[in-house]
């Protein structure tokens, strides 16, 4: 059953290079372009690749004060509904401004360039000369093969960069690793520096406190035994005795013994205060080592408690990092191999499934190159196993001889300019199935190609269009006389190009001007 592809309907044009305004109408099937070197063709696909996202510039300005504004129009029902929100048709739409600035549009709605790039990119395939001989590149092959086998390689090469970077992340962490010993044991001792002091939030004004009142008691207990020393040194109570039973004046004796009396009474006083004094010498002593090892934590760690503990979650915190390492380590080397294992088995499915459809491609292209004029041709796509890399374990190289007897070679090594066109045109045929773009545009592909192989590339192009629709430059009738809808773009008095639909009449007097005035056939 034939599938539905998208379509470039319509293409509107307005001040881009000799093109003052153009309203293109393309079909279904070969949209074939044609027209005298230099009228403007080349035009038309610059519009087309704007477009496409490519950059735009004052160059390509008409008249340098309007800006150029290109406009498709695309049937886009087939699409995936969410890229262009479920609707049938969309208009993208891209403008250069005098200013030099771009702008891109989307049904209106105004979009990144990079946006309407990958919109297009679902759409419209470009190919030229420079395309055709990305067939010569080992990376373009593979993506070939990779397209026929419907291998889902730009899913593995997600997978394989993750596992690159998981390698990058385990190298990361053991480097740290590495670093992190030292600054574990550093760590581990400040931690038990800290937690051996354990101090308690509240502590230092408790100490403070609790050091001023033993400091207060201390000081009176030394100044009552002072006293109490220098009383007992002097023994006055008995001295007082002895000189008021010698003294003859009775009122002299009589304050003297009062006044022995009063110092007893004074003794007895300063001992029963000095026995009620709350003072504890090795408690004040403790307490000032206390506060010796507070202040030390202090000028190490922080100026407050907050600072200080703040600073163990923070060593705790960094500690458990470190001790963490190794467990993130064993965690991430059995993920990398778990996903190491996966890449690797699903690369050997690769290449098993490479290998397989590779002969189903080789005889494909092989029967498509004899329909395009190379009857000897042969092609064979030689697969060798390399390194687990982004697209597999796959070195893979086409092979390509024309002549009969000529030994196979790399495609690059020994494929002409023409006989490259026509391996090109051979992978579109046989891919035609698989490829998800509905347009193709194709840039002067046959320019290397003439005579019979022109008309059978022209045959080839009617049949690609059977499947996708074709907007194709060429100079040759042998191919535009299978054009579904044949476009003649001429350049005007004024030196401005216009693009218009042929009739049937019309068509056979293009044919004759492209054939140098001859009748064709």
């Amino acid at each position: 059953k034939q599938r539905a592809r998208s379509l470039l309907e319509r293409l509107r044009i307005e001040n881009l290079i000799l093109i003052r305004k153009a309203d293109i109408r393309f079909g279904p099937g070969l949209n074939i372009l044609t027209g005298e070197t230099g009228a403007g063709k080349s035009a038309v696909l610059a519009a087309i690749r704007l477009l496409c996202g490519e950059k735009g510039d004052l160059q390509m300005l008409g008249d340098p004060s309007r800006p150029a504004v290109i406009e498709g129009e695309i049937r886009c029902s087939v699409l995936d509904p969410d890229l262009f929100s479920g609707e049938e048709t969309c208009t993208l739409r891209r403008e250069i401004l005098p200013s030099g600035k771009t702008r891109a549009f989307c049904n209106d709605r105004l979009i990144a360039a990079a946006e309407l790039k990958k919109l297009s990119q679902e759409i419209i395939e470009f190919a030229d000369q420079n395309e055709a001989r990305e067939l010569l590149s080992p990376a373009s092959q593979r993506v070939l093969l990779d397209q026929w086998a419907a291998i889902p390689a730009a899913t593995f090469a997600r997978s394989f960069a993750l596992q690159q970077k998981m390698a990058s992340d385990l190298a990361r962490l053991k480097i740290e690793k590495e670093k992190a010993g030292l600054a574990s044991q550093t760590a581990q001792e400040q931690i038990a520096e800290i937690e051996d002091v354990a101090w308690k939030e509240g502590e230092e004004e408790k100490l403070a406190e609790e050091h001023a009142r033993l400091a207060k008691a201390s000081e009176h207990l030394s100044i009552l035994a002072s006293v109490q020393s220098e009383l007992a040194e002097l023994a006055l109570p008995s001295l007082l005795r002895k000189m008021a039973t010698r003294l003859p004046i009775p009122e002299a004796a009589s304050l003297l013994a009062s006044a022995s009396v009063e110092i007893n009474e004074a003794e007895r006083l300063l001992d029963a205060a000095a026995a009620s004094e709350d003072a504890d010498p090795l408690a004040l002593e403790k307490i000032e080592e206390r506060i010796a090892r507070i202040e030390k934590l202090k000028r190490r760690f922080g100026k407050s408690y907050e600072e200080v503990d703040a600073r163990l979650a923070a060593l705790k915190s960094d500690l458990s990092t470190f001790e963490q390492l190794d467990e993130r380590i064993a965690a991430l080397e059995k993920e990398y191999g778990s996903l190491l294992e996966e890449n690797q088995k699903t690369a050997a499915d690769f290449s098993r499934c490479r290998k397989k459809e590779a002969t189903l491609l080789q005889e494909a292209m092989q029967k498509e190159l004899r329909t395009l004029h190379l009857p000897y041709a042969r092609f064979e796509i030689a697969i060798e196993p390399k390194p687990l890399g982004a697209d597999g374990c796959d070195a893979i190289r086409f092979l390509f001889s024309a002549n009969q007897g000529q030994p196979l070679q790399p495609l690059e090594e020994c494929a002409s300019g023409g006989e490259q066109s026509r391996v090109f045109f051979a992978f579109k045929t046989v891919l035609a199935a698989k490829e998800e773009r509905g347009s193709l545009v194709l840039d002067e592909i046959d320019s290397n190609v003439g005579g019979i192989a022109a008309s059978i590339l022209g045959e080839k192009l009617k049949e690609l269009g059977k499947s996708r629709q074709i907007i194709c430059i060429t100079h040759f009738a042998q191919a535009a006389q299978h054009a579904h809808s044949h476009l003649l773009v001429e350049k005007t008095a004024d030196a401005q190009t216009l693009i218009r639909s042929l009739t049937a009449a019309e068509r056979q007097k293009e044919y004759i001007r492209m054939t140098g005035g001859r009748p064709f056939c």
